[in-house]
């Protein structure tokens, strides 16, 4: 996942649980200043809590990636089956970079969408200003237009229209100066980018719409304490909740749901316990923060090894990345034959550019039918088992080869099989076979790593079926010893030799 929408996604559940707390704990009580800073609060913290970094809450550790790495590069035996990422390491699939240019793309859409509406509206109160008539007072400005439009006030801006000046100008002004002397617009514009970088998040709605809410009921409470008649004033707002306009960036006096507002108004007593009730928010930080810190990350002896979350390979491809010439190189080099088993040139061979056969250092020599000779010269042409052959053939070959059979037509006979009994799956014929590869000093390097990792590719599809046939499993998806058993039906047996000069 890529970092931001990690991030996002990290802000969406701060900003759900944190307003699921607010809803259940405090969201009725009669304490709207407390409200309204908590809801600020949520916004702002479910901003910043997926950025923090708490170091009594993160563990030193290495991280499974490199430690698995780490173990890839010094493991001295090929006998035994390549390490590979286990079940328990948690990697990140490959992923398309055109889909994240999609989900981008229309995340980047909506936004834009969404601030034009803000730019469109925020245009539409300043004509609107622009043309009434203004009365400058000390700490407003009153705007006065001719055509019927519903007030609304707009940082120091009250607007009102000429109906509404003559005939309930007192309980409007009031109302809407509580917006300004509350500073209430700074809470809409905190809110709404908030919201355009969230759109796709329905607690930021649901939020949106209460904090506004709050908003009217600290106007509502103003008009009330100023001794207005409360009745009086109910009813003017039930009147001019009719065929309302609104604009997204205003504070209006008719802001809906209505009956809620209405009630508010009628409820008197306080809640004592609302502060007490604020200590709930705080264990829900606490398991947000212990989940969002990560592991510091201590990279050991691979210093510049860092993981990214769009290019972290999946176990299948760390698993291949070792069929190279460099790990087997360093392997077969420090070669100890009681642990691992090198194919050793067969005996008597007249092939030019052969190690020539040592008893003492090969041991008993293994049959001609248990190899695989796979030659490669300078111009990247392949001789096997004595005939050419191009890469796909060579494959095809290798398969066969796996399986116990004779890897081509012109060898009449495949390696042989040594029958054992494994748990789980019982007597099995498991292949002798081995697999050399020598290249000419000039062959193209990267030919011969594509050629391992080809090679590589067909023997983990042959574990992949038998994964499949006895565990009904994908193979890195096994158990410890359902892969040790999968590895046993299936050994890797494969040398590559120092290059020499090859005439095919």
């Amino acid at each position: 996942m890529n970092p931001f929408f990690e991030y996002l996604l990290k802000s969406t559940i701060s900003l759900a649980l944190f307003y699921i707390v607010f809803k259940l704990a405090v969201s009725r009580d009669k304490m709207h200043t407390v409200n309204r800073f908590v809801l600020l609060g949520i916004l702002i913290t479910s901003a910043i809590l997926p950025l923090a970094e708490v170091p009594v809450l993160q563990e030193n550790s290495v991280i499974p990636q490199i430690e698995v790495f780490r173990q890839i590069i010094e493991t001295p035996v090929f006998n035994n089956p390549l390490p590979v990422v286990s079940g328990e390491i948690q990697t990140v699939q490959p992923t398309n970079s055109l889909e994240i240019n999609s989900v981008l793309l229309i995340y980047l859409f909506a936004i834009i969408l969404l601030l034009t509406r803000l730019a469109v509206s925020l245009a539409r109160v300043a004509q609107i200003i622009q043309k009434a008539e203004k009365q400058s007072f000390q700490n407003y400005m009153l705007a006065v237009v001719k055509d019927f439009i519903h007030p609304f006030s707009f940082l120091k801006n009250i607007v009102i229209s000429e109906k509404d000046y003559t005939e309930n100008r007192e309980m409007i002004i009031t109302h809407e100066y509580a917006h300004i002397k509350h500073f209430h617009a700074v809470d809409l514009v905190i809110c709404e980018l908030f919201t355009a970088l969230h759109w796709f998040n329905p607690f930021v709605w649901l939020l949106r719409r209460d904090l506004k809410l709050i908003h009217e009921y600290q106007a509502d409470q103003a008009v009330l304490n100023k001794g207005i008649d409360a009745a009086k004033y109910q009813l003017l707002v039930i009147e001019k909740a009719v065929g309302e306009r609104r604009f997204a960036m205003a504070n209006h006096f008719t802001q809906k749901p209505i009956l809620k507002r209405i009630k508010m108004m009628k409820k008197k007593n306080l809640n004592r316990w609302t502060g007490m009730k604020l200590m709930f928010f705080f264990p829900v930080a606490l398991i947000l923060l212990q989940a969002f810190s990560q592991p510091e990350m201590i990279p050991n002896e691979i210093s510049e090894f860092v993981p990214s979350i769009i290019s972290q390979k999946d176990s299948s491809e760390i698993w291949l990345d070792n069929w190279n010439k460099e790990n087997l190189s360093k392997i077969n080099g420090g070669l100890i034959t009681e642990v691992a088993e090198l194919a050793p040139p067969p005996p008597g061979s007249s092939m030019s550019g052969l190690t020539k056969y040592d008893k003492a250092k090969h041991g008993k020599p293994i049959p001609m039918t248990n190899i695989l000779t796979i030659l490669v010269n300078r111009k990247n042409e392949i001789m096997a088992c004595n005939s050419r052959a191009n890469q796909d053939e060579l494959l095809v070959g290798v398969e066969k080869f796996l399986n116990g059979n004779p890897p081509f037509v012109s060898v009449k006979k495949g390696p042989e099989l040594e029958e054992k009994n494994l748990p789980y799956v019982g007597n099995v014929k498991i292949s002798n076979g081995v697999i050399t590869l020598q290249y000419d000093i000039d062959t193209d390097k990267n030919f011969i790593d594509q050629l391992l990792r080809s090679i590589g590719k067909v023997h983990l599809e042959q574990l992949e079926k038998l994964a499949a046939a006895n565990f009904n499993k994908d193979y890195f998806a096994l158990s410890t010893d359902e892969k040790r058993i999968i590895n046993q039906m299936l050994p890797i047996r494969i040398s590559v030799m120092e290059p020499k000069n090859m005439r095919l």
